[in-house]
């Protein structure tokens, strides 16, 4: 996440930093914040994420990245208002994980439109902001 804060930087923008208080003494956030916006518990920092979003986009992560990308996806097949209306996927490497899905779990073609899978970062921004076909 530092090269996205450092990049977003350069260009000029603004990088809020969501944490989570549970990991206060185990790591710092980047320092190449504009903010930080920390939260207490996991609801209310993945609420914090998706506040004013447009389209969420997952890079590789850990099982926190599972947990975020799963509550986007549920928001989006719920069409739950306040969250994002795209999920985009960055990296070729996601499709393993859905075809994995597709084939082991209950999975149907309704859910998995909902979600992208990007080549690059441009693509990821250009289906975050709508313009992706």
């Amino acid at each position: 996440m530092e090269a996205v804060t450092e990049g977003a930087r350069g260009a000029g923008g603004k990088v809020v930093g969501c944490t989570i208080s549970w990991y206060a003494d185990e790591r710092l956030p980047c320092s190449q914040l504009s903010e930080i916006c920390e939260a207490g518990d996991l609801a209310e920092r993945i609420g914090n994420l998706l506040s004013g979003a447009r389209g969420a986009i997952v890079l590789p992560g850990g099982v926190g990245t599972f947990n975020e990308l799963f509550w986007v996806w549920t928001l989006l097949t719920h069409e739950r208002s306040g969250g994002p209306k795209s999920l985009t996927l960055l990296g070729e490497h996601w499709e393993e994980l859905l075809d994995l899905l597709d084939r082991r779990f209950e999975f149907g073609p309704e859910l998995r439109t909902l979600v992208r899978v990007a080549r690059g970062p441009d693509e990821a921004a250009a289906i975050a902001w709508g313009e992706g076909a």
